[in-house]
């Protein structure tokens, strides 16, 4: 065979053998991602050991017992405790003479509200059937001084009528001398609250000066005679006298009756 044919069949051979070549398919890596089943906890605070010792306690077969109303029954008693994990739920661990046990937890006592005096509404004043310019703010004293009253839990005072004339001559008079209690005692009352010379419209000047009296409190007479005077239980009738001083000031008068 010459070198031109044993060349044509080398070629023929390296042919053959590239048709019988099998094409491999291209691989790509595959990426898995994992998640974690598990959910990380802060592990739960250990609860705070008492400063001293736990009292011995009562011997208990069941949480149910009447011994166990505030601790658990542990290893066959209940009562001592060196943590408030020991108490059941609403006690916590006290000390005692005996020693640290539970005891109910302290509540929150409510909070206490003074006791309330409606708010003073202006009082008009109008001329009364009987023609007295102060009836209306006779009433108002009146009233203002039976809601101060019951603000202490103290009975009312009623309306003595028959002795009005007798304050506001009390009241006049008190004005004219420019001298408070001046005319104390003239109507026989037992006791007087005056508010002397009172600038402003005199349908305010009744809430303003029994507000200011009221406040005065309870302590010594010294101090404190107009609320004494107002909030006494020995009293059951009060007369309201009032007068106009030369200067346009209000004097108004309280005589109390037994």
């Amino acid at each position: 065979m010459g070198k031109s044919a044993r060349l044509l069949l080398s070629l023929l051979l390296a042919a053959a053998l590239s048709a019988c070549k099998k094409e491999t398919p291209a691989s790509y890596p595959q990426t898995v991602t994992q998640y974690s089943s598990t959910t990380s906890t802060a592990p739960a605070p250990a609860p705070t050991p008492v400063p001293g010792a736990a009292a011995v306690g009562l011997p208990c077969a069941s949480e149910q017992d009447l011994q166990c109303a505030f601790a658990h029954c542990t290893s066959g008693r209940c009562g001592g405790c060196r943590s408030s994990a020991e108490c059941k739920p609403g006690a916590q661990c006290l000390p005692s003479w005996l020693g640290y046990a539970c005891f109910p937890a302290a509540q929150a006592a409510p909070a206490s509200n003074p006791a309330s005096v409606p708010a003073p509404v202006p009082v008009a004043v109008p001329q009364s059937n009987s023609g007295d310019p102060f009836d209306a703010l006779r009433a108002r004293c009146v009233q203002r001084t039976n809601e101060y009253r019951a603000s202490v839990s103290v009975a009312p005072v009623a309306r003595r009528a028959d002795r009005e004339a007798c304050a506001d001559g009390a009241a006049q008079s008190d004005g004219a001398s420019g001298s408070a209690h001046g005319a104390f005692g003239r109507c026989q009352e037992g006791a007087q609250n005056e508010c002397p010379g009172w600038p402003g419209p005199i349908e305010q000047v009744v809430d303003k000066c029994l507000a200011q009296m009221f406040a005065e409190g309870p302590g010594p007479f010294a101090g404190h005679g107009h609320y004494i005077n107002m909030t006494a239980p020995g009293y059951s009738g009060v007369a309201c006298g009032f007068a106009t001083a030369a200067d346009g000031k209000l004097w108004i008068v309280q005589n109390f009756y037994r």
